[in-house]
C-alpha cells in the first residue's frame, strides 16, 4: 500500500519581490473580474425585470383596449369624460410599452459591451494566474535543486561507480545498459512514485493558498463573439452601429 507524502519543510529562502508582485497582480485581476461579472449580473437582472414589466404593461393595455371598445360601442360612439380618460390611459400605457422597447434596446447594448469586458478581464485574470504559478513553481523547483541532499548525490555516484566496474556489455549482452541510465532510471522512478503520492497541505502554503493550484473558475468568462481578434473587430463595429441606430 502506497503512503501519501506530505511536506516536511518549506524553502528557507525568502520569496523574491517579483513573485510577490505577480501573486498580488493576479489577485487584483481576479477582483477586477469579480466587479465586472457583478455588473453584468445587474444588467441581466434589469433586462429580465424590464421584459416582465413590458409584458405586464402590454397585457394591461390589451385589457384596456377590449374594455374601452366595449364601452365605446355601448355608448353609441358618444365620447364621455370617462371614455376620454380611459383613452388617455390607453395611450399612456402604449407609450410606456414603447419606452420599455427603448430601454431594452439600450440595456442589451450595455449587456453586450459588458460581456466583452468580462471576457477580457477573465482572460487577464487567467493569464496572470498562469504567469504567477509558473514563476513560483520555477523558483521553488530551482530552490529544491540547489538544496539536493549531499547524501543522495553521494549514493548516486557510488552506485554508478559500482555498476561501471561490475557490469559490461561483454558480460550482459543485449541486456546491458549504461550505468548512468540504470541509476537515473531508478532515481526517476522513485521520484515519480513519491511525486504521485504527494499531497499539498494548503494550510501550510503561503503562496499556493492565494493562487490556487488550478486555473480560477470565473463567471461570465467566455463570450464567443470576441474570442478572436477578427471576431472582436467585427463585434465592436456592429455594436457601434447599434448604438448609432
Amino acid at each position: 500500500m502506497s503512503q501519501t507524502t506530505t511536506p516536511e519543510t518549506k524553502p528557507v529562502n525568502p520569496l523574491p519581490d517579483t513573485l510577490t508582485k505577480a501573486t498580488n497582480y493576479y489577485l487584483r485581476m481576479k477582483e477586477a473580474h469579480t466587479v465586472n461579472a457583478s455588473e453584468l449580473d445587474n444588467i441581466n437582472t434589469a433586462i429580465a425585470r424590464a421584459k416582465e414589466q413590458k409584458t405586464n404593461t402590454e397585457a394591461e393595455n390589451q385589457l384596456s383596449d377590449t374594455d374601452w371598445r366595449a364601452r365605446f360601442l355601448a355608448a353609441r360612439g358618444e365620447m364621455t369624460e370617462e371614455l376620454k380618460n380611459q383613452q388617455l390611459q390607453r395611450l399612456a400605457q402604449r407609450e410606456l410599452a414603447q419606452e420599455y422597447d427603448g430601454l431594452l434596446a439600450q440595456l442589451e447594448i450595455e449587456q453586450l459591451r459588458q460581456k466583452a469586458k468580462c471576457y477580457a478581464s477573465a482572460k487577464d485574470c487567467c493569464d496572470a494566474h498562469a504567469s504567477a504559478l509558473r514563476d513560483y513553481a520555477e523558483w521553488e523547483f530551482n530552490q529544491a535543486l540547489n538544496n539536493i541532499s549531499t547524501n543522495l548525490i553521494r549514493a548516486i555516484k557510488l552506485k554508478r561507480h559500482m555498476l561501471d566496474i561490475t557490469t559490461s556489455e561483454y558480460k550482459q549482452g543485449i541486456a546491458y545498459q549504461k550505468p548512468e541510465k540504470v541509476v537515473m532510471d531508478l532515481v526517476t522512478e522513485n521520484l515519480r512514485v513519491k511525486t504521485d503520492n504527494y499531497r499539498f497541505d494548503m494550510s501550510n502554503e503561503l503562496v499556493l493558498s492565494s493562487l490556487g493550484l488550478n486555473s480560477p473558475s470565473l463567471p461570465h468568462s467566455y463570450f464567443e463573439p470576441v474570442a478572436s481578434p477578427a471576431q472582436r473587430m467585427k463585434f465592436f463595429r456592429e455594436l457601434k452601429e447599434k448604438e448609432e441606430a
